[in-house]
């Protein structure tokens, strides 16, 4: 009797949690195409050269938007602690940024309506997390994107699909979805064990930290039971990045030739993770360094090729260079 009255109170609570859950995050389909699209703008708008808007026009157009918290109809002056404001459109994307002196972007934001403001920005930081990865026990996981992303993918048992849940300083929290990689079906190829109903599946959450190897992860709710998702080991988890979704575009950090990315962003990877990222971006191009560390590191890469004479960078990769190395700076 104690065990039916334990179980009929955990199901209550997982069912609670997942109201809650649902309330909180966009339908499925929603995110999916908010996703989809999202990648597809990036990749398409990624050359366009960065545009400096009218600042004064667009406070007087946008008072009512908040960007990540920073309400436009509060500012008071363009300017503060001697940084300069400005609205720039950098590919698919406008942003607020702070820049010092000598013009160097310091601080970012990005548009978030302030009663969805974590949904936003979820996305946001799933675009630098998407990818496939693989585990420690050699299973796969996918962050952000679904299967359609990663043709010939093969796996040992079905990877789910993960959405961001919670930033918190250096971590992340992270819930897995209602969607499955087999979309339920028990026949699904290349998954063995790996289909069945979606009905017997509840949230497994992680907690992630970023660092320069990949993602440390770590297991805080899951029901034991569920032996069809991926499950990490006791203890913490590296996770390996195999594939990402930005095809044609090479790196452990392909993001930072896509997207502007901000400080807060940044913030959530330890220095030397950000070292390699900032130098992945001239690598990308070929640049050859004079710092053996790196030369070594890149020339271990099966994409890495010299070049005596590098493209120049995009808009968006000397955006996002110039903003790495401030917030190197600052730490």
């Amino acid at each position: 009797m104690k065990q039916r009255i334990f179980l009929l109170a955990t199901a209550i609570a997982i069912f609670t949690f997942a109201g809650n859950a649902a309330s909180r995050f966009p339908q499925e389909k929603q995110m999916k195409a908010l996703f989809e699209n999202g990648i597809k703008a990036q990749l398409e708008h990624r050359f366009d050269k960065r545009q400096v808007l009218d600042t004064k026009q667009f406070f007087t157009n946008h008072r009512h938007l908040s960007y990540d918290g920073l309400e436009l109809c509060h500012i008071e002056s363009n300017n503060k602690d001697g940084l300069t404001l400005s609205v720039e459109k950098l590919g698919n994307d406008t942003v607020l940024v702070y820049r010092n002196a000598i013009d160097d972007p310091v601080e970012v934001y990005y548009y978030t309506n302030r009663l969805h403001s974590e949904v936003e920005l979820s996305i946001y930081v799933q675009y630098i997390l998407a990818g496939n990865y693989m585990l420690t026990n050699g299973k796969n996981s996918i962050f952000g994107l679904w299967q359609d992303f990663y043709t010939g993918s093969k796996y040992n048992t079905d990877p789910g699909v993960y959405r961001i849940m919670k930033m918190e300083k250096d971590k992340i929290k992270i819930i897995h979805s209602f969607e499955r990689v087999s979309h339920g079906d028990p026949n699904s190829p290349n998954l063995p064990g790996g289909g069945g109903a979606g009905a017997i599946c509840p949230f497994l959450m992680w907690e992630l930290k970023l660092t320069a190897d990949g993602l440390l992860a770590q297991e805080t709710y899951g029901d034991k039971f569920v032996d069809h998702r991926p499950r990490l080991a006791d203890g913490s988890n590296m996770l390996t990045k195999v594939q990402c979704p930005w095809k044609g575009i090479d790196g452990k950090w392909a993001f930072t030739s896509v997207m502007p990315l901000t400080h807060k962003l940044l913030r959530l990877f330890p220095k030397d993770a950000l070292e390699l990222m900032y130098a992945e971006i001239f690598a990308r191009h070929g640049n050859i360094f004079e710092d053996d560390k790196y030369q070594k590191y890149f020339d271990a890469q099966p994409w890495y090729k010299k070049n005596s004479n590098p493209m120049e960078l995009t808009d968006i990769e000397q955006f996002n260079a110039d903003l790495i190395n401030e917030v190197i700076m600052s730490m």
